[in-house]
């Protein structure tokens, strides 16, 4: 399996600077590997997983692109949400660790990589 890329947008510089520091260590993680994104850069490409914070996630969903997973990092406990979706959105709180983020992302791909198999062997199966 290839690693996959996931892109992060954050308007909060310190958790760019923390996640443009763990992109730089490739090593992190076997099936994937961050890198910091624009707007533009999303519209461009197709991803199925983007690391995002609330005020980014405005502006993200102002743009139409279709993401299947949103991993948002804010303190939600005194934002009201008020934003309105389809994707779906993992929120995570602040304070957060690398390590939990990296974890989740590793299990929602491996899940979808099961998901996909499952999907594969159902479409080829015949029927006496």
């Amino acid at each position: 399996m290839r690693k996959s890329t996931i892109p992060f947008i954050f308007e909060n510089l310190s958790l760019n600077d923390i996640f443009i520091e763990a992109s730089g260590n490739g090593n992190m993680s076997q099936m994937f590997f961050l890198q910091k994104m624009t707007l533009e850069d999303l519209e461009t490409n197709k991803y199925n997983i983007i690391i995002i914070d609330k005020p980014s996630l405005r502006n993200f969903l102002n743009q139409k692109i279709k993401i299947n997973k949103i991993f948002v990092i804010d303190d939600f406990d005194k934002v009201k949400n008020d934003l309105k979706y389809n994707e779906e959105i993992i929120k995570i709180n602040l304070p957060f660790r690398m390590s939990d983020i990296f974890q989740r992302i590793e299990n929602n791909l491996i899940q979808v990589s099961i998901n996909s198999e499952r999907l594969m062997k159902y479409n080829k199966f015949t029927y006496d």
